[in-house]
């Protein structure tokens, strides 16, 4: 007689759905990893390769190992950095080859002079306030000298320019073969620093409807959090700002990268605005007061006009609808209630909704004043400056 009971196949189908996720995860992550890093990894293995080879036509009397190493320790850094460790690299090496002639020459070699020799190096470039990577460069220099060159060779003072040769082919092939899109290095922490505003916005709201002190404070936590990711966007033009400028083939970048600095700039007023509605919600709450629904759900449409903003071409129809309907709820609540801090909570929400809505302005032009004039009145024109100073 056949079995009435569950099927072994139905009742492990779960099971074996999940471990079959999980290995596509194995599979697939790496190779995401790997080709995100793939042209990196281009990049450096042909600055080394020809740095090396440069460094054998201009000093052919020598294996230039420091033209490879020193191309792979400048290109290790982000774009805005790179530039900085070229002259790092190079005095470090200075300061490795300086002591090497110096101290090796009159107390020979060996495990206890290689250890001086170390200490002395990595002391000499703290002494002159350099950073961890004119320190360390030095220390590898003084070992490379120490280990590679033969016991009664003099160490020569062409690996100061092989290094220079290095750290020049790096900057060369960075610049000219394969600059970064200043516009891809922004997108990345704009979205994410949208994601992280609308989800403080929507920890907010939840606060609000229900009046959880606890909730409160961890949703201000995670305003003042969103901090992060400004500095993030910050540092992101900054560099798409020197690519334009060093960088030959992306100087048709500048007018799109100036309209996405213009965009994260009303971008840091809703985050400062976000901020200090936070604080006026812990206030709010430590007063054990309960928020209006209608108040909280504003708070819930505000984030949703966040997460708009990573809409595309339709972002800014959809945005303007949304921050109409956030400030419309908002306004509601005052015919009810009208005490000041419920007032305060309104003009915060006002105030931010008007941010936003000046940062999803259409990308392809000009700032449009067309754009906010039929909301202007109901925004109260507010905002397009951060608020007061505060200590939230």
């Amino acid at each position: 007689m056949p079995s009435t009971g569950p099927s072994p196949w139905r009742v492990s189908l779960p099971i074996q759905m999940s471990v079959l996720r999980s290995r596509q995860a194995l599979l697939t992550r790496p190779l995401g990893r790997l080709r995100e890093a793939g042209w990196r990894i281009l990049q450096t293995m042909i600055a080394a390769v020809a740095s090396w080879y440069v460094a054998l036509l201009v000093l052919p009397e020598q294996v230039p190992f420091f033209a490879p190493i020193a191309a792979i320790i400048v290109l290790s850094g982000s774009y805005g950095q790179r530039g900085g460790r070229t002259w790092q690299v190079i005095v470090g090496v200075g300061f490795g080859i300086a002591l090497a002639e110096l101290l090796l020459s009159t107390i020979g070699t060996g495990l206890l002079q290689l250890a001086l020799l170390l200490v002395l190096a990595m002391g000499a470039a703290v002494l002159v306030k350099g950073g961890p990577l004119l320190i360390n460069q030095a220390a590898i220099s003084a070992l490379l000298l120490t280990v590679l060159e033969p016991a009664d060779s003099s160490f020569s003072p062409d690996r100061l320019l092989e290094a220079l040769l290095g750290g020049g082919m790096a900057l060369l092939v960075n610049s000219l073969l394969f600059p970064p899109n200043p516009l891809r290095l922004a997108d990345r922490p704009l979205k994410e620093l949208v994601r992280d505003l609308a989800e403080a916005l929507d920890r907010i709201a939840a606060a609000l409807a229900s009046g959880d002190r606890d909730d409160a404070a961890a949703a201000l936590q995670s305003a003042r959090g969103v901090d992060d990711r400004v500095d993030a966007l910050e540092e992101a033009l900054d560099v798409g700002r020197e690519t334009t400028r060093l960088a030959p083939p992306r100087r048709a970048a500048r007018g799109p990268l100036d309209l996405y600095e213009r965009e994260a700039r009303q971008l840091d007023f809703a985050v400062r605005n976000t901020r200090v509605l936070g604080r006026d919600v812990v206030r709010f709450v430590r007063r054990a007061e309960m928020a209006d629904a209608e108040l909280a759900e504003a708070v819930r449409v505000l984030a949703d006009v966040a997460r708009s903003l990573d809409q595309g071409d339709g972002r800014s129809a959809s945005t303007r609808e949304l921050a109409l309907e956030a400030v419309g709820r908002a306004e509601a609540v005052l015919a009810t209630r009208n005490d000041l801090a419920t007032s305060a909570i309104v003009s915060q929400i006002r105030s931010t909704a008007a941010d936003l809505l000046r940062a999803a302005e259409p990308k392809d032009g000009p700032p449009d004043a067309s754009y906010l004039a039929p909301t202007e009145d109901l925004l109260g024109g507010a905002s397009g400056a951060p608020p007061p100073p505060s200590s939230s």
